[in-house]
């Protein structure tokens, strides 16, 4: 599994991700959605990732209303076209 937490406007919501369920190790949904209340950024995204070593990525000052794809060994956030 992986965990990724959001902080904005003091608050902090974490979500984890697990790998698959089900027959023949179907794949969850890896998109997972964040409300930051009227919040203009995320002041912080932390990610462990499902790696042996439990890597961590720190993301900051991540604007909002945007659909982002955050990638492993990449600090670049990377806005999804076609997002909400």
């Amino acid at each position: 599994f992986r965990s990724v937490a959001v902080e904005a406007g003091g608050v902090r919501q974490v979500q984890e991700l697990t790998s698959g369920y089900g027959h023949f190790a179907l794949q969850n949904d890896t998109v997972l959605y964040y409300a930051i209340g009227g919040c203009a950024e995320a002041a912080k995204i932390e990610v462990v990732w499902p790696d042996a070593a439990r890597s961590t990525s720190v993301y900051e000052r991540v604007p909002g209303g945007r659909l982002v794809e955050l990638r492993q060994g990449d600090d670049a956030v990377h806005e999804v076209l076609g997002g909400p």
